[in-house]
């Protein structure tokens, strides 16, 4: 999803800071994306899966890394269609 949002950000040519933060970038995005504003709620929560979980304490359990892969599912297939790409 972080590509996603990156990619289109670098396609508008929106300058964005080194960041793994799903809900800021797409903040970025709103305007020229509007639809993507239904996902915010979601990447706020993802965000925090970004980096966290590389260090010890934090892990996901099967109910949120079920919801998790089920948003970036549903994302690709709206963040392809507006960036003109095959689903």
């Amino acid at each position: 999803m972080e590509k996603y949002l990156k990619g289109r950000m670098v396609e508008a040519q929106i300058r964005f800071a080194k960041t793994h933060d799903l809900e800021s970038l797409v903040n970025l995005l709103v305007l020229i994306e509007p639809l993507w504003a239904v996902f915010t709620d979601e990447f706020r929560l993802l965000t925090q899966w970004a980096v966290l979980p590389r260090y010890p304490g934090l892990d996901a359990d099967n109910i949120k890394a079920q919801a998790a892969v089920k948003t970036c599912r549903r994302f690709r297939r709206v963040a392809r269609l507006s960036l003109g790409l095959k689903p």
